[in-house]
Order: structure tokens, then sequence, then C-alpha cells
């Protein structure tokens, strides 16, 4: 079931999400988070980089991203 969602066409047609997502969350860090100093990278871009893109191709409501990650 899982499999034909992580297709290499599947994850290739989502390359552009991927790439604005990752580009948005940087910017974000660029503009608002490091103006104030260090910033927990893992939890601020590497955890919800990938969560993002995840609960995209699973459909699952962005508002549940900070409890289940």
């Amino acid at each position: 079931m899982v499999e034909q969602i992580f297709t290499q066409e599947a994850v290739e047609k989502l390359q552009p999400y991927i790439q604005k997502t990752v580009d948005d969350l940087l910017e974000d860090l660029k503009q608002k988070r490091c103006a104030d100093g260090p910033v927990h990278l893992v939890k601020i871009f590497a955890l919800p980089a990938p969560s993002y893109v995840i609960y995209t191709i699973l459909g699952a409501p962005f508002h549940d991203l900070e409890y289940l990650t």
C-alpha cells in the first residue's frame, strides 16, 4: 500500500514541493530565528522538513505536527 506512494516517479513529482518546503524553512530560520543568536537546528529545521513532506504524502493535518514529532 505505502510502496506506491514512495516510487521514484511519485517522489520526483514531489520534488518542487520538497524544495519549496526546505527553502521556506531555511528562509524563516534566516529571517526570524538566527537574528536572535543560536538556534536549535533539529527542532527548527531537521524535524519539520521531512515531517511536512511525509504529512503531505499521507494527507495528515499539519496542526498535529508538533504533537506527533
